[in-house]
């Protein structure tokens, strides 16, 4: 069976530098000879959309540069694409709202009034409709959050170890630091004392990681002995705190302090009492590379609840963090239930058809949720007064998850259905994504943060009511081997395949791409493939060429697609 090659461009990926017009034509005119038929291109609005292509962010500029020169990029995309004959996808991407990433007062961007205020910082990469609507985001729970938490004074502090055996870390290895705003902490001068405690684990502690299929490694078990270092005698009012530990060689790996930075520290008031808070950690750089210490450290970014962080590392200083409160809102994602929200999608909608594309589909995966707990959102009061009307009044704490998963799935497949009726009104096809790690119960631990949760993803009744033109199974880390194997994936791929359109594979090039193309050929369930994405094999020069990342994989891919 032959099978098609489609490639996609995350365009604010590609135009890191500049991007010209001759710089699209010859991305394009190279990708037809590689034999790619098909262009995707996911849609982010043009420069009155802001996000990218507006902001004041020291990085990216490449982007704000390529829309002073491209207003609407899309559009200039759309033609070069038909001018070497392929095929045009819009990929919609709704929830793709606010980069995550916050800016502390340690940049001076962060005081020119644009950007969403987040618990530790600003967003500065953020639409336009964001900046504007910030309250029409995705809203946390409540209950468990202590609004005068800020207020309240620290005396001790918790760093729990994954297992019992007993740390190194002593008085002397440990600094203390302060903020009240995240940035440029500084040594807290007062005395303190250390001590060690133990307690039992009441859960799980799983850490993973990005890699093929998500591997997935369980640090402690629930009822496991755990090892605690409590610092006490403090008296620190600032909101931001961070540890700081020095030790003078690397440890084994069972001595090593390590433990997830939202299950590692904790802190607590006069009477013992454990204080509302937020921790925060260096799994990521800064957004600039600055030192944590000056420019800030992340919290609530995705990252916190399962990446393995390790105090005493080495004879570096590392570092665990926490701050008091919670955030009120995920960072980005907007409530697929407000009314606002959906006007707001539909006509950007509208806007990307204006251009001309072909195929249409629609991309919930974002950048924009990643917070720490993320089932702990999704009550906006749109939430719980319809909630009220279904299930009657109870209080937020005794709501039901699957209930508030229901209501907000329910929009999801009326924002997805009225879509997909708009786009055949305009003469276009619909292509439905699936993405198998977003399907998958549940979804892997690592690929939390990309996804609104605490809502049921109704797949079957969007290719229902949808009735799609395509289907386009996406996934991200999980391998085709996985997904041909998987019962699960399995189930949705004969899904998929009972409605009898054309199937697409969308799949990373961090793989043997080439080597997954033919495979997926050779099994005859899909007509077609898409590489995501082109920035990973062709780069722009800024100076309105291109450079070729991966030559051999381009000339293996037109041997393989070249003649169809």
């Amino acid at each position: 069976m032959s099978m098609k090659l489609s490639a996609l461009t995350d365009f604010p990926d590609d135009a890191r530098k500049l991007y010209t017009k001759n710089t699209i034509d010859l991305m394009m005119k190279r990708l037809k000879q590689a034999g790619v038929s098909r262009m995707c291109f996911q849609y982010y609005g043009n420069r009155e959309y802001e996000f990218f292509w507006d902001h004041d962010a020291p990085i990216s500029r490449g982007t704000v540069e390529t829309a002073e020169l491209m207003p609407n990029h899309s559009l200039e995309y759309f033609k070069a694409a038909k001018k070497y004959n392929m095929e045009t996808v819009a990929v919609m991407r709704p929830q793709e709202q606010g980069i995550w990433t916050t800016y502390s007062p340690y940049y001076p961007e962060y005081e020119n009034g644009r950007g969403v205020d987040c618990i530790d910082g600003k967003m500065l990469i953020t639409t336009k409709f964001l900046q504007e609507n910030p309250n029409l985001r995705v809203k946390r729970r409540s209950w468990d959050v202590d609004p005068n938490a800020a207020d309240k004074t620290i005396h001790s502090i918790k760093l729990k170890k994954h297992n019992d055996i007993h740390s190194r870390i002593q008085k002397e290895n440990i600094v203390i630091y302060t903020s009240s705003d995240n940035s440029n902490y500084k040594k807290y001068e007062g005395t303190f004392d250390i001590s060690f405690s133990h307690e039992t684990a009441e859960k799980d502690v799983v850490v993973s990681m990005f890699a093929k299929d998500y591997p997935t490694t369980t640090i402690t078990k629930a009822g496991d002995r755990v090892e605690s270092i409590i610092i006490s005698g403090l008296d620190i009012s600032e909101k931001f705190l961070a540890v700081g530990v020095k030790c003078s060689s690397q440890a084994d790996d069972d001595i090593s302090f390590k433990n997830t930075p939202i299950n590692m520290i904790s802190i607590y008031d006069e009477e013992g009492i454990e204080i509302c808070a937020t921790p925060g950690s260096t799994v990521r750089d800064t957004p600039t590379g600055d030192p944590h210490l000056s420019a800030g450290f992340n919290f609530d970014d995705g990252f916190g609840h399962i990446f393995e962080t390790i105090l005493d590392t080495s004879d570096e200083e590392s570092f665990i963090a926490i701050c008091k409160g919670k955030s009120e809102y995920a960072h980005g994602t907007l409530c697929a239930c407000e009314p606002k929200v959906k006007e707001y999608w539909y006509e950007w909608l509208e806007k990307a058809m204006d251009d001309g594309y072909d195929l249409v589909g629609q991309r919930i995966e974002c950048h924009s949720m990643h917070v720490d707990e993320p089932y702990a959102y999704g009550y906006n009061d749109c939430i719980k007064e319809e909630y009220k009307r279904r299930f009657g009044q109870c209080h937020e704490k005794d709501m039901d998850l699957k209930k508030i998963a229901q209501i907000r799935g329910d929009a999801y497949t009326e924002y997805f259905t009225e879509c997909a009726r708009r786009i055949k009104a305009r003469g276009k096809k619909v292509i439905l994504n699936l993405n198998v790690e977003m399907l998958y119960d549940p979804i892997p631990a690592v690929r939390q943060m990309a996804y609104p949760l605490n809502v049921e993803w109704q797949w079957e009744k969007w290719i229902s009511n949808m009735e799609p033109d395509e289907i386009n199974i996406r996934s991200y880390q999980m391998s085709p081997e996985f997904i041909f194997e998987d019962s699960q994936c399995k189930k949705i791929l004969e899904k998929a395949k009972s409605y009898g359109v054309p199937l697409t594979l969308e799949r990373y090039v961090y793989w043997d791409f080439a080597a997954e193309f033919e495979l997926v050929r050779d099994l005859g369930i899909f007509n077609r493939m898409t590489l995501y994405e082109v920035n990973d094999v062709i780069k722009s020069d800024g100076k309105g060429g291109i450079v070729v990342e991966e030559p051999e994989l381009l000339n293996r891919l037109e041997e393989l697609a070249g003649g169809q």
